[in-house]
């Protein structure tokens, strides 16, 4: 079909208004309104390189993460099963090595079944860090807020989630002085006072089965 020169420029035209409408939305997914109110804001978008580190025994399968469009964050390897422990293996990255002490975390998190992941914050340098998992096991789904201190778990609160496999859900942790809380689709599901670390940097984590997504990773210093 032959267009006339006009008609192929209006085409054109039409063609790059869709591609920057597409580019705006994804900005405004990655929280660019949250800019305004002068909070640190960490935008997943801008990562050039990610540093994942295995944890566990020394046979455990190696991670793969991937920065899809839009800021979207995907542990996509098979880690293995939990073990009988109940101490959840996996992998954990570090997204921001700088010291944070009081911080606000929001992402929005999809769990397929037989899989775990959440976040590590004020993780020290002798490898203490304390720890939000949300768990996908046998059709139930929990979340945990613990401690790992000289290489051993506390487990500071826990309890059962709303959580759907293969469901995105809204995930948030404040983190201010010794006070510890955790919200799960809107509704607070963990609290817990804790004091033995104060600073640190903070991650996220995933283990079990492949596919975990890490979506509006958010983080506000208080």
């Amino acid at each position: 079909m032959n267009l006339r020169p006009g008609y192929q420029w209006l085409i054109v035209y039409f063609i790059v208004c869709l591609i920057l409408v597409s580019n705006s939305q994804c900005s405004r997914e990655k929280g660019s309104s949250f800019e305004e109110s002068g909070k640190l804001v960490f935008d997943s978008g801008n990562l050039t390189s990610i540093d994942s580190a295995q944890i566990g025994d020394d046979s455990a399968k190696h991670s793969h993460w991937k920065l899809e469009d839009c800021g979207v964050l995907v542990q996509s390897a098979d880690l293995g099963k939990f073990d009988e422990s109940g101490l959840f293996p996996g992998s954990q990255i570090t997204l921001d090595d700088d010291n944070y002490s009081d911080i606000l975390v929001k992402f929005r998190l999809t769990l397929p079944s037989g899989s775990c992941a959440g976040l590590v914050f004020r993780a020290d340098e002798s490898g203490n860090y304390y720890r939000l998992l949300v768990v996908m096991i046998e059709g139930k789904s929990l979340a945990r807020l613990e401690l790992v201190k000289d290489g051993k778990n506390y487990v500071l609160d826990s309890g059962q989630v709303r959580v759907k496999p293969d469901r995105p859900v809204e995930v948030s942790l404040v983190a201010k002085k010794d006070i510890l809380r955790v919200q799960v689709g809107g509704e607070e599901e963990l609290k817990a006072r804790n004091e033995a670390l104060t600073t640190g940097s903070w991650g996220l984590f995933a283990g079990g089965d492949g596919g975990v997504r890490f979506e509006r990773i958010l983080v506000y210093e208080e």
